[in-house]
């Protein structure tokens, strides 16, 4: 049997409501960080995948699929997000296992 590939699942949650684009300059402005920061960790290679919910009613805002080897690194990093910080989202860290290898994107 293959060994599994261990992974960190963090699952974004609405926290405080999300103002509509164009009506909150300092929110847009953190939505733009927050977009850039998962890029970032992308490129870094310890963010695997990430991704939202495009269903408006939902508390489910989107999910990240860390490798860092450590919820507390996983959760640390999510943490730094600046809609996080901002208590637009709240975050869950949830160890992840899989038997398949999420690829990985050259540059």
């Amino acid at each position: 049997m293959a060994a599994l590939n261990r992974y960190e699942l963090v699952v974004l949650r609405q926290g405080r409501p999300h103002p509509a684009s164009g009506e909150d300059g300092g929110y847009d402005r953190r939505h733009a960080e927050h977009l850039k920061y998962l890029e970032s960790l992308r490129a870094a290679g310890s963010l695997v995948l990430y991704g939202g919910s495009d269903e408006p009613d939902t508390q489910l805002q989107a999910v990240l699929l860390f490798q860092t080897g450590s919820l507390d690194e996983a959760r640390a990093t999510a943490e730094a997000d600046p809609l996080v910080r901002a208590g637009y989202l709240m975050i869950e860290v949830i160890p992840f296992v899989s038997g398949f290898r999420a690829p990985h994107r050259s540059g």
